[in-house]
This record gives C-alpha cells, sequence and structure tokens, in this order.
C-alpha cells in the first residue's frame, strides 16, 4: 500500500512545475466630488466579445492579432467585473443604480469592443451604450478611450483598465446631464 502511495506521488510530480497564476480585479476610482442626481439607471446588461470571455487577460499586439497571458488572469467573468466596477463607479458619481428596470428607470445597455492592452503602454476600451426609458431609446453612442499605463506588467494594464470603466462612468454621468431631466 505504502509503495502505490508513493508511486500516485511521483506520478502526480512527473506533470511538472504548478503554474503561479496571478489574478486581477478592476477597482473603482471615485472622483474628487459627486453631486446627487434626482434619477436612478439599471444596467441591463454588459457583453463582451468572445474573444475576451475567458480568465487569461489578453493583449492586442498588432491591429489583427493577440496574446493571451499564461500567467494573468482576471478573477471574475470580464461582463461581471465590467458591470459591477461601472455601477460602483455611477454610485459613486451620485448616480442612483437599482438592481431591475422599472417604469421610470433609465436603462443602460453596453456592448464592450474592446478591453485590452493594445501596446507596451497604454489600454483600450471601446464600446456601444444605449440607454433607454419605458422602452424607447433615450440616446445611444460609442465611447473609444485609450488610458495610459503606469508600467508593463499586467497589474499596471488592469489599473489601467480600471481607469478606462471610471472614465466611461463619468462620460455617462456626464450624459445624463442632459438627457436624463
Amino acid at each position: 500500500m505504502k509503495m502505490l502511495l508513493l508511486v500516485l506521488c511521483a506520478a502526480c510530480s512527473l506533470g511538472g512545475k504548478r503554474p503561479n497564476f496571478q489574478y486581477y480585479v478592476l477597482g473603482t476610482h471615485p472622483p474628487a466630488h459627486a453631486a446627487d442626481r434626482p434619477y436612478a439607471v439599471s444596467i441591463r446588461d454588459v457583453t463582451v466579445p468572445g474573444y475576451l470571455d475567458r480568465e487569461e487577460m489578453a493583449t492586442r499586439t498588432v491591429e489583427n492579432r493577440l496574446v493571451y497571458s499564461s500567467t494573468d488572469r482576471w478573477a471574475e467573468p470580464l461582463e461581471q467585473a465590467i458591470e459591477r466596477t461601472l455601477r460602483e463607479n455611477l454610485v459613486a458619481r451620485g448616480i442612483a443604480v437599482q438592481p431591475h428596470a422599472s417604469p421610470g428607470v433609465y436603462e443602460l445597455s453596453l456592448e464592450v469592443l474592446r478591453f485590452e492592452r493594445t501596446g507596451p503602454d497604454h489600454v483600450d476600451l471601446w464600446a456601444r451604450w444605449t440607454l433607454t426609458l419605458d422602452a424607447d431609446v433615450v440616446d445611444r453612442g460609442e465611447t473609444r478611450l485609450r488610458v495610459a499605463t503606469t508600467g508593463t506588467d499586467s497589474r499596471a494594464s488592469a489599473a489601467a483598465l480600471s481607469e478606462a470603466v471610471s472614465q466611461l462612468a463619468s462620460q455617462i454621468a456626464s450624459l445624463s446631464r442632459v438627457v436624463m431631466r
């Protein structure tokens, strides 16, 4: 029996070195001052392209080529991470975010087109968004953000992507001053 246990332990160790994954989450970047808004928004859905719907962090090396990290991972599904971070950033800007749509509550849909490192010193967030009220489209648009990184590692990329979501929340909050009255 001891011999069998030793053989099994040896066989398990033959697989090589265990990967050392690093996990990253998006963070919130609250503004210095937030003004209360007299309206509420519900985030209906956030979608990401299939090539980003995975744990591995992506880097776009040229226009049509992606490289996935062998060690750096998102700690939660990217759609959920972006929605959570967008919600937190909107709340930090004084916008009430409700979990479900109801009459008189604006609904925000976000289609993420790019969300990745795109060079040694920046990341890109490209997204299309639609704002509706009681099933009527109030406004829609496309946002393209390029945010500088403070380094070349994945930690710097995750921080810059967090900043990009924060800037998107600021744009939505600014838009809401005009559209949502």
